[in-house]
């Protein structure tokens, strides 16, 4: 049997597939992962073997051409509630027999479709697990996707998150840096190219033991960093979501973003704080209400925890 697994967004969008795709192959498919986002999601799985086939369609003709050469080449093709767009409900009808999706099809073809509503308010993660139900009667919170690493003596920090373009996510950095300077384990910064702009900031705090990596990794590389670290500090972002699926111990600064849909406090409490302010969904003051003084009591109680 074979399932595709449809990756239409970021780094997060696409650990939190994981569980759904080793659900998949613990009921015996052979999952392929097609990925159509633009920020190199496959790079994730470059070491992987939880993916049979790693399959970019970058562009419409790419799709086209891919649906057109595999029609009913799956048995299952699963959308989760951010590659429920047009496009991708044409090449899942095309290429698979059978669709699980977690929003109405919008096109005019409706066989096919076996629609599991996404019900906000529950873990993404658990939510792509019950798609698939009816295939996998599966639950379990599998995350591993590649091998375990061996843990070194420090911590890895994202200083921002989405690209740097989602603002209501990331508390200051000026904040952040009050609250560093306190911490005595070496720090790797890491972050995409477009959080470059955040280096000359980070290069104030002076601390004895950083490295700032931020736009010198490849994806891969990123991931070894996250799984071998003691722990990993920032917001609401993909690499949050790797360490999560590394098994690393999560500091999370929560802005906007629904909380109990993507963090991991409430299904994966050992590992993993989250602190929140109490201001507006959405609103960059959520996270502003919090003081340095606060923040570093935190930290300073999940650093000595480890």
């Amino acid at each position: 049997m074979k399932a595709a697994v449809l990756i239409s967004t970021g780094l997060g969008n696409a650990i939190m597939l994981v569980p759904a795709i080793n659900a998949l192959r613990k009921a015996g498919y052979e999952v392929d992962g097609i990925f159509t986002s633009p920020y190199r999601c496959e790079e994730l799985f470059e070491d992987s073997p939880i993916l049979e086939e790693k399959i970019g369609l970058a562009s419409k003709s790419q799709i086209l051409s891919y649906g057109l050469k595999n029609r009913l080449n799956y048995d299952v093709v699963v959308l989760d509630q951010f590659a429920c767009t047009k496009k991708h409900f044409w090449l899942a009808k095309i290429i698979g027999k059978r669709i699980f999706a977690q929003t109405a099809d919008v096109t005019s073809i409706k066989k096919k479709i076996v629609y599991v509503p996404y019900i906000s308010g529950n873990h993404g993660v658990m939510e792509n697990l019950r798609l698939i139900q009816e295939v996998t009667d599966s639950q379990e919170l599998n995350y591993r996707f590649i091998e375990p690493q061996k843990r070194a003596n420090y911590v890895v920090f994202q200083p921002g998150s989405g690209n740097n373009k989602t603002p209501w996510k990331n508390w200051s950095l000026n904040n952040w840096i009050k609250v560093l300077a306190n911490v005595k384990m070496p720090i790797k910064v890491i972050g995409d190219h477009n959080e470059r702009s955040l280096i000359p900031e980070l290069k104030k705090l002076n601390h004895p033991n950083m490295d700032i990596l931020i736009g010198e990794q490849s994806i891969g590389d990123m991931v070894k960093t996250i799984a071998s670290a003691k722990a990993y500090l920032g917001h609401d972002s993909g690499p949050m979501h790797i360490s999560v699926a590394c098994n690393i111990p999560t500091f999370v600064i929560w802005g906007g973003s629904p909380k109990s849909d993507y963090a991991y406090d409430d299904i994966l409490p050992d590992k993993n704080m989250v602190i929140q302010g109490k201001a507006k969904y959405l609103s960059d003051e959520m996270i502003k209400e919090l003081s340095p003084k606060y923040v570093e009591q935190q930290l300073q109680a999940f650093l000595n925890d480890l």
